[in-house]
């Protein structure tokens, strides 16, 4: 007859560990939802300006929305031009819009949501491609007798191609910089789509918060593109408007909604696609632009960000399309 055999020892190591794990997270989630209430308890208190408050250019209507427009001194040929995702706006195409030359005039134009123009805090029109189009042929149309050069970045050349798309007459020529209609959002546009915790990030990621001019311009310690001083003022500036994080929540959580790509191939305007090839956008999603639009030129700029830090690359596209 066999004995009974004692069971074997529990590794107590390995438990502590499990134990020390639990508690290490249970510590940061609860860090986290303090950090995300104290943020967000801030929010209301940086983002606490008017537009009428913040105007230093031309605040423009149409389709019931104010959308700051800052038009510069030039030749006869406008050259609107359109942000990425940012909540500066308009701003950082300085560089491009001091250089032009004689034959053009710049006009930056902010987005709504974005720069000076209104916030608009739930998601939906006007926050679809389709419907940002519309607002930017709204403007050209009223302002503008002669066709004009669009021209964007990101997401602002996702809406000038709309453009160029659904009101071509309202076209002269489209420049478009690192567009990518695949590309999906990074870590801190996936948390800002978080309940109760987006918010506190999209604040001090994105928007007023105390890493936001880090994050927009994130190779500034690397010898990249840094903002001026006031470059940084204006950005807080546009960052104080009340709901500008919500807005740009808004924005993340409204689905873009547009023609292109599918209709790249019916762009029938002069265009020009500069490629930033140090920067995020992949030489395949390039392509997949270049290779759909009849005759479009591509422009390549050894560049993160060719407007900011090559601008005369895009002065360059823009003499070609606006020629």
């Amino acid at each position: 007859m066999t004995g009974l055999q004692k069971p074997p020892k529990q590794d107590q190591s390995s438990h502590l560990f499990l134990r020390m794990s639990v508690l290490v997270l249970m510590i940061a989630l609860a860090g986290l939802a303090v950090w995300a209430a104290v943020t967000n308890q801030r929010i209301d208190l940086i983002e606490n300006q008017s537009l009428d408050s913040l105007e230093s250019g031309e605040t423009i209507r149409t389709a019931g929305l104010s959308l700051y427009l800052e038009e510069g001194e030039g030749g006869t040929v406008p050259v609107v031009m359109l942000h990425d995702f940012d909540v500066s706006g308009g701003l950082l195409w300085e560089e491009v819009a001091a250089s032009l030359g004689d034959r053009f005039r710049p006009v930056r134009l902010d987005l709504p949501g974005f720069g000076l123009s209104q916030r608009v805090t739930d998601s939906g029109a006007p926050y679809t491609v389709a419907a940002m189009a519309e607002l930017v042929g709204g403007v050209v149309e009223a302002r503008y007798d002669l066709p004009v050069v669009v021209a964007g970045v990101g997401l602002g050349g996702e809406v000038a191609a709309e453009l160029a798309v659904t009101r071509p007459a309202l076209v002269r020529g489209l420049v478009m910089i690192d567009v990518d209609f695949r590309r999906e959002g990074d870590w801190v546009t996936f948390l800002g789509g978080l309940p109760y915790l987006g918010p506190a990030v999209i604040h001090t990621f994105e928007a007023g918060g105390r890493f936001g001019v880090d994050r927009w311009a994130p190779r500034c310690d690397e010898a990249g593109w840094c903002p001026t001083e006031d470059q940084i003022v204006a950005r807080n500036r546009a960052a104080t408007l009340a709901g500008s994080t919500d807005s740009l929540m808004a924005f993340l959580e409204t689905p873009r909604s547009s023609l292109v790509p599918s209709e790249l191939d019916t762009i029938s305007v002069p265009s020009a696609y500069v490629w930033s090839t140090a920067g995020e956008v992949t030489q395949e999603a390039m392509r997949e632009v270049v290779d759909q639009v009849p005759g479009m030129r591509l422009i390549e700029a050894d560049a993160w960000k060719a407007h900011l830090e090559t601008p005369d690359k895009v002065i360059e596209a823009i003499d070609q399309v606006g020629a």
